[in-house]
């Protein structure tokens, strides 16, 4: 009987894990048959099996340039390639979504890429053209690295475009469907046109996976094929592999790549009828090791330089997946006078005061979206819904009827002759406006409440009358106190504009807000403003009567 050779406990306890033994010469043969056959597999067949097995074929990495250069040009007739007689365009920016480079006289713009962790393979990292006002792009505004067949050639065309306001965009986020929204609401979009000229989607249409290549070519076939232009920005789920350092980062799809390779850069900036249009990425996703990001340190660096450029009074639009950020990102908002900031990420149509910056939300797409219509001096936002009944849609049935053409009509071409009160110290209240025969009222006003701890309007006569009260920390409309956080809104000055139309009060505050909800109303009558147990001062006070429509 043959007796196993067994080693003491405490001869097992000396042995160091690091130690190796030396093999017999029968061991030693079938160790170098092991070593050769796995260098066959890891220097052979592993290699064949990842080129075969990889999504999309991509350029070496050591053979992706580390310069770009090209044309920005005037694309007369409108292919989208630079022909000869075409006209060079200067001072127009080209960004790698780390530093910006500027064409010359000649059109022509050379940049250097910079280094960015967030995306660090290199093949999907992009340049795209920041067009200036007035102009559109007529072919695709950016390349991806690894799809760049000329690195010296990288041309992008540009064409007149005619910018005027009032203009409207939709802010829609979260679809999680591959933009299977966009075709369902093309035909209301469509009546909404000539006014409606964007859509801008901030993220999550995607899940987070590998085989998110096919979802997000159809992702980007049915945003091209919507009614107006789509850009976006990249949710927590378009990041594909989950988050955290553990994810396989040189996978082409891994990280941002899904997403650069069918919807383009993860960083962007536009000039559109004076207003600047910024969209930027919401986290880092080798670092993120879970689904709430912030707009990572790259990103701020790179939205600094592009604020740089934003001339003095211009108003300034961020699009983020959701407004949050590292440090810098809350300092240059508020340095820069930041107009508005648009998000999504928690399903909700809900608002916002970031470091003294408004910003909204928007509710998942397959439930509704926001409509913003941007004016001279001044511009609202306006929740619409698609009718979607499922877990993230509106509390009551509603349906497309805040999504219609009369929703973006000028009320200036209904309004009367205004009823005015001359800028006074207010306490009690002041003389009724009253305008004959309208149909409906918009009232403006600018208010400073000074020690009074009521002030606001009221609409009708007792018992009928609805007022709108700021009361020192809450706002209340029809005796409803307004869920939001009115606790950062600013205390020294109300800036209120107040539509009532058709049995309904839409109300919006500092000119900026709308308030995503309707009060019913009886009837128009005088408005009196007034300020309670205290004194508060009246630097505008204004009502309009609307005709029939």
């Amino acid at each position: 009987m043959k007796v196993a050779a067994t080693q003491s406990p405490s001869r097992r306890k000396s042995v160091s894990p690091y130690c190796l033994k030396i093999p017999d010469a029968q061991s030693y043969k079938e160790m170098v048959v092991n070593i050769r056959s796995l260098f066959l597999v890891l220097v052979v067949i592993m290699p064949v099996c990842v080129v075969f097995a990889r999504p999309h074929r991509v350029r070496a990495a050591n053979a992706l340039p580390d310069t770009i250069a090209g044309m920005v040009f005037l694309d007369t007739n409108g292919n989208g390639r630079l022909d000869p007689g075409e006209q060079p365009m200067a001072d127009v920016r080209v960004t790698d979504g780390v530093n910006f480079a500027t064409t010359g006289k000649d059109g022509s713009y050379s940049i250097r890429l910079g280094e960015d962790p967030t995306t660090p393979q290199k093949g999907s990292r992009t340049v795209s053209i920041c067009w200036p006002n007035g102009t559109w792009p007529t072919g695709r505004w950016w390349a991806r690295l690894d799809q760049i067949a000329d690195a010296a050639k990288v041309n992008f065309g540009l064409r007149p475009n005619e910018q005027k306001l009032p203009f409207a965009f939709m802010h829609v986020s979260d679809d999680h469907s591959a933009g299977a929204t966009y075709p369902k609401i093309g035909p209301a979009a469509t009546k909404l046109k000539p006014m409606l000229r964007l859509c801008i989607n901030t993220g999550d249409c995607g899940q987070s996976s590998f085989e998110s290549d096919a979802p997000m070519a159809t992702l980007a076939r049915n945003a091209s094929n919507f009614v107006v232009p789509v850009m976006s920005v990249p949710g927590n789920h378009d990041i594909v592999g989950g988050h955290g350092k553990h994810r396989l980062d040189q996978h082409p799809l891994a990280g941002n790549g899904a997403y650069t390779k069918h919807l383009g850069p993860v960083r962007w900036s536009f000039d559109y009828a004076g207003v600047r249009f910024v969209g930027l990425d919401w986290m880092d996703p080798f670092i993120a090791e879970d689904i709430n990001g912030n707009v990572p340190q790259v990103a701020a660096d790179w939205f600094e330089k592009d604020l740089d450029t934003v001339k003095p009074d211009t108003r300034i639009f961020v699009f983020v997946h959701f407004p949050t950020g590292v440090q810098k990102f809350y300092a240059l908002i508020a340095k820069h006078k930041v107009s508005h900031m648009f998000g999504g990420h928690n399903h909700r149509h809900r608002y916002y005061n970031i470091a003294g910056i408004p910003a909204v939300t928007a509710i998942n797409f397959m439930a509704g979206g926001n409509l913003v219509i941007v004016e001279e001096d001044d511009f609202t936002t306006a929740e619409f819904c698609l009718g979607y009944k499922g877990p993230d849609h509106h509390s009551k049935r509603c349906s497309l009827a805040h999504l219609r053409r009369e929703l973006l009509g000028s009320l200036r071409e209904r309004e009367t002759a205004p009823r005015s009160l001359s800028p006074q110290k207010l306490s009690g209240t002041a003389k009724a406006l009253e305008v004959a025969e309208a149909k409906g009222l918009r009232i403006a006003m600018e208010i400073e409440p000074g020690s009074a701890t009521r002030v606001g309007l009221r609409i009708g006569t007792q018992p009928k009358s609805t007022e709108i009260v700021w009361t020192g920390n809450q706002m209340q409309v029809a005796g409803v106190p307004f869920p939001f956080g009115w606790e950062t809104y600013d205390k020294k000055t109300l800036l209120w504009n107040v539509v009532i139309d058709q049995g309904r009060i839409e109300f919006y505050a500092n000119k900026r807000y709308h308030m995503g909800k309707a009060w019913k109303v009886d009837g128009v009558g005088p408005v009196t403003f007034f300020a309670e147990a205290g004194q508060a001062t009246v630097k505008t006070a204004e009502v309009w009567g609307l005709k029939d429509k």
